[in-house]
């Protein structure tokens, strides 16, 4: 961060790591050391050397890469550091931890990224250390930033409180107070809070005081951290609320305002509602509204289901699914007849009618049963019949229909969604109700029916079956040879391109077996194409055509090369044309890339990941869609709005530059026409 003058010193985080220690960072380091030098690190994938560095990560060959950890050009040994962040290789640690000490600031924070990215608490202490607590004067503040988030991945709780409890940081040290706030959101996406925490992110809301970014990252954590208690700031939130301009900060506290459960935050809630024109924040309004009486907030949501906004709409027909209440469940039956609804909306009004009534009243589900059989006869898009078969679940007397027309429709969507039913299904509480006497009796004909579906061997609806064996509504005893047959379904299937598939058949049968589960990683098959890359002009767009309007990305070519000239090489070869976006939550991603529409297809190869140090800090970044580390070959995925806990999960190799609009108007279903290569705009 550029100044143009000197600072007044500050008191800055030191973990207590012993007196000895203590005494040599306050004392001993009270006077900022020069660099040797700042500015040699130039990266260009023409240097042979560091496309052989590239190559030595790509194949995971951990003693070649740390090797240029002694290399004289910072270059090589910055590039051999921050692989580590991809290939998160634990082998590496203490060569890592070697170049905390490095004389250039762009090595060391090359290795402070890899170790918090390898996520081993034996790096916690060595972090610490090369916490420049010295820095009176802002030099090392980008390091010392990245220092206190990486300490967030890999830090005990001790590490935690005494973050938090740091206050002598001044409003204007951005990057210090970012780096104390990322910390303590690291740590929260593991699990770990400190109520100290929490308390200086309601102090971070306050927008007088402090810059945008950290009202941003605080509202994040507020809304993602569990167990926090938040009844005793909700008059801190409404103040924040209300006075928060930015819709990507106040999705996000409407989030937090809902976790506090108060009277006052819903009355808040409740009137925003109506004013709100981000549907951004609308949305999560009518999610946070799922903490409070649904007698009091089901009429209010109602009205959303019509919303102009399909987003909107289709957010309040899952809250009708979710907290809807007995006493209207015949009105949600009602309300699902009309179709000026979106066939979403009303497959989820079928859902919550099915799934709130009384399991008695069994002339209304009756009627219900014959809508749904009948709208499936009907209906020819695969996605609304998949939705029809996801409210078909909510009743367990429809498991035959299912079994028989959903498994064997033609389209995997479809079977896919019907192999989910038939596992809510056979987990179901109400199978005996609905069933009495005759519960054990249909749960073996829908054991048998599920016995028949795996032997399809169809990747979907594997995945989504298999589990079914861990149910405590599964009796071993029952049917012994069932779960034993997924070890051969297992072998027999096609890698890497099942390896989701693979994985979960494995952690199944592991627990079954009651052995340790290990995921299967790829084996490398897919060499990085130097020839095509060099081919590639160095700023490189993609235009995706889609049945909405061409939404324009430029695509990360230095930053993530591999997966850039596998999406570039996928294009080229109109794999992309015709695929449907197969997944939309809003407010998070819309998904595409899927051969088989249904989130489980791929090609006979994968590629690797690339995390370094991109971010989902904003709407619009694509990445691409795994099934773990090392599994990407062509889905991809693009944010409605940022979504940090994705960072240093899911490569990111571009972002939307043109086209949001078009970006928020994507439907499930939609259609991506073609995506063209281009150099510029």
């Amino acid at each position: 961060m550029n100044r143009t003058k000197p600072r007044t010193p500050r008191r800055r985080w030191i973990y207590t790591v012993g007196w000895g220690l203590f005494a040599f960072l306050i004392l001993g380091r009270c006077v900022p050391v020069e660099e040797e030098n700042l500015s040699d690190i130039s990266l260009s994938w023409q240097d042979p050397i560091q496309q052989r560095i590239y190559d030595f990560r790509d194949k995971h060959l951990t003693d070649s890469l740390v090797r240029y950890f002694a290399h004289p050009d910072a270059t090589y040994r910055y590039l051999s550091a921050i692989s580590f962040a991809s290939t998160e290789d634990s082998s590496a640690l203490d060569g890592l931890v070697g170049l905390l000490e490095d004389p250039v600031d762009s090595v060391r924070r090359a290795a402070v990224i890899a170790l918090g990215q390898i996520g081993s608490r034996r790096a916690e202490q060595p972090l610490i250390r090369a916490f420049r607590a010295d820095d009176s004067l802002g030099h090392y503040d980008v390091t010392n930033r990245q220092i206190l988030e990486s300490i967030g991945k890999v830090g005990g709780k001790e590490s935690l409180h005494n973050i938090a409890t740091v206050k002598s940081y001044l409003p204007t040290d951005t990057l210090l107070l970012e780096g104390q706030g990322w910390a303590i959101y690291r740590y929260a996406l593991r699990g770990l809070t400190d109520k100290e925490g929490t308390k200086r992110m309601i102090q971070f809301l306050k927008t007088s005081v402090y810059p945008p970014a950290m009202q941003w990252i605080a509202a994040h954590y507020l809304y993602r951290a569990k167990g926090i208690d938040l009844s005793g700031f909700t008059s801190n939130l409404i103040r924040a609320f209300k006075g928060q301009d930015d819709p990507e900060v106040k999705m996000n506290l409407a989030l937090a305002l809902g976790k506090t459960k108060q009277e006052s935050a819903r009355l808040v809630l409740t009137k925003a509602l109506d004013t709100q024109k981000d549907y951004r924040v609308r949305c999560n309004i009518i999610r946070a509204l799922g903490n409070f009486s649904p007698e009091v907030c089901g009429p209010v949501v109602f009205r959303f289901l019509k919303d102009q906004n399909t987003h909107v709409a289709h957010t309040a027909a899952d809250f009708i699914v979710d907290h809807g209440v007995p006493d209207n469940a015949t009105d949600y039956k009602d309300w699902a007849r009309d179709t000026s609804y979106r066939p979403y909306v009303r497959a989820r009004l079928f859902a919550a009618a099915a799934r709130h009534l009384p399991f008695y009243y069994v002339l209304t589900f009756g009627g219900i049963r014959y809508r749904l059989m009948r709208w499936f006869g009907e209906e020819k898009d695969p996605y609304v019949r998949a939705q029809i078969i996801r409210a078909m679940s909510e009743d367990p007397k429809n498991y035959p229909v299912i079994a028989e027309k959903g498994i064997g429709d033609e389209h995997y969507t479809v079977r896919t969604a019907s192999a989910a039913a038939l596992k809510k299904i056979f987990e179901s509480d109400k199978f005996e109700q609905v069933y009495a006497g005759y519960a054990r009796y249909h749960r073996k004909v829908l054991l048998q029916s599920i016995h028949r579906a795996l032997k399809t061997k169809d990747v979907g609806i594997l995945a989504e079956l298999a589990p079914v064996f861990l149910s405590d509504k599964y009796d071993a005893n029952q049917a012994p040879e069932e779960w034993t047959y997924l070890d051969t379904i297992k072998r027999s299937l096609p890698l890497p391109r099942a390896i989701e598939t693979y994985n979960v058949l494995s952690k199944v049968t592991a627990q079954l077996h009651h052995t340790p589960y290990q995921p299967k990683k790829p084996d490398y098959n897919h060499p990085m194409n130097w020839e095509a890359f060099h081919a590639l002009s160095d700023t490189l767009f993609a235009r995706m055509n889609t049945e909405k309007g061409p939404i324009l990305v430029r695509l990360f070519k230095k930053e993530a090369p591999a997966t850039v000239v596998n999406f570039v090489q996928l294009a080229q070869d109109k794999f992309f044309d015709g695929k449907s976006f197969h997944r939309v939550v809003p407010n998070f991603v819309v998904q595409d890339g899927c051969n088989r529409g249904d989130g489980y297809g791929a090609l006979d190869y994968t590629i690797r990941s690339e995390f370094e140090a991109a971010y989902y800090h904003k709407a619009g970044v694509i990445g691409m869609a795994s099934a773990g580390k090392d599994t990407e070959c062509t889905q991809w995925f693009i944010t409605h709005a940022p979504v940090p806990f994705l960072d240093g999960r899911y490569t990111v190799f571009g972002e939307v530059t043109d086209g949001m609009d078009v970006l928020h108007s994507l439907q499930v279903g939609d259609v991506i026409k073609g995506i063209e290569i281009v150099k510029h705009p």
